[in-house]
């Protein structure tokens, strides 16, 4: 129970209603009917409550690249099919291996941050579980770093091409110390006040930017906005990404165009 809430009945009449996508206004409207006499609770409040359970999935066309508008959510177990749910123990394994896989070396504080775990025990315990699969570094700060041995790990030295991350990426939040992919001046331009993070792009593996597609009259545009002057040979390689990428998102569009903003 959470503020004189069954948090665990309520999220069954959540996860009953989303049987088929149902859009996030229609569940709030939805949970809030379900305990129209409990004061001191908005319909972000019931919201928050009942799925902090889990076992919600988006549906399309949200949480795609090129959409926009409103989220729509299912039953993860109707949408996955005959899916199993997991032991806490192997839910953890997997957890920390996929995003080893993605983000290391990273620290448990990493590990934490992106999976939203706030009992430290689970992480050490998955860490330990790993046992002969796992390596683990030092950083520059004294910090213990883990990966998974047979993880590609490029040498320092390696150029980073210039790369375009769409709204919400995981890179941005991967890490507890945030600074090693966005430098902490471009923070609060990046990630806004309301939780959005924005579509950025990345130079030297470092946030420099963020971009935006617009469609006027079958002509798709893609704005680059730079925080900082960007040398010519950088440019070139991001006009040329932009390019692949504009299409990408706007397949039915009759003429494409890239353009850098001045700082």
């Amino acid at each position: 129970h959470q503020r004189g809430v069954d948090t665990v009945a309520l999220h069954k009449s959540l996860m009953d209603f989303a049987s088929e996508p149902r859009l996030l206004g229609d569940i709030k409207e939805y949970l809030e009917n379900q305990m129209p006499s409990h004061e001191g609770l908005s319909r972000e409040d019931m919201w928050y409550l009942a799925s902090s359970h889990g076992g919600l999935v988006h549906t399309p066309p949200s949480g795609t690249w090129r959409y926009q508008g409103k989220n729509s959510y299912i039953d993860s177990r109707l949408w996955l099919k005959g899916l199993e749910e997991p032991s806490l123990e192997e839910a953890m394994r997997v957890l920390v291996e996929h995003y080893l896989l993605a983000f290391g070396p990273a620290s448990r504080a990493d590990i934490a941050q992106w999976g939203g775990i706030r009992r430290m025990g689970r992480i050490d315990s998955t860490l330990q579980a790993l046992g002969d699969r796992l390596v683990s570094f030092k950083s520059e700060g004294g910090n213990t770093l883990y990966d998974l041995v047979d993880a590609p790990r490029p040498s320092g030295d390696l150029p980073a091409s210039p790369r375009f991350l769409p709204k919400w990426d995981n890179l941005l939040l991967a890490y507890d110390n945030r600074e090693r992919v966005l430098p902490a001046c471009y923070r609060k331009t990046v990630i806004r006040i309301n939780g959005d993070v924005m579509p950025t792009f990345l130079v030297d593996g470092m946030v420099a930017g963020m971009w935006a597609v617009a469609v006027n009259r079958n002509a798709a545009l893609l704005t680059l906005k730079p925080f900082g002057p960007l040398e010519q040979a950088v440019r070139g390689t991001l006009e040329e990404e932009g390019a692949r990428l504009v299409r990408f998102i706007e397949p039915e569009a009759e003429s494409y165009e890239v353009r850098i903003d001045k700082c």
